[in-house]
């Protein structure tokens, strides 16, 4: 089984045409994403994107690469975030 373990696949880079990127995705055997969110903002967009892919599995919390753009409460938010999601 092949799986993608880091893809952004709820990035607007996707927006035009991530319904051909996911079936060719598909076709080349990967059988599951693993996609990770960027920051607390992201949260909604890939809670909606991974609704529509039974095969996308978003993984909700704070990117390092974009540490200027966190800030303590957002842990607050995501611990409200994931217990809510589950």
């Amino acid at each position: 089984m092949m799986i993608d373990s880091h893809c952004h696949f709820d990035a607007p880079e996707f927006d035009a045409d991530r319904a051909d990127v996911h079936r060719r995705a598909v076709k080349s055997g990967v059988e599951k994403i693993v996609s990770p969110a960027i920051t607390a903002a992201s949260w909604p967009q890939l809670k909606s994107v991974a609704s529509k892919y039974a095969n996308v599995f978003p993984c909700y919390g704070l990117h390092p690469m974009f540490i200027d753009e966190h800030n303590n409460a957002h842990l607050k938010s995501l611990e409200a975030w994931v217990s809510a999601e589950n």
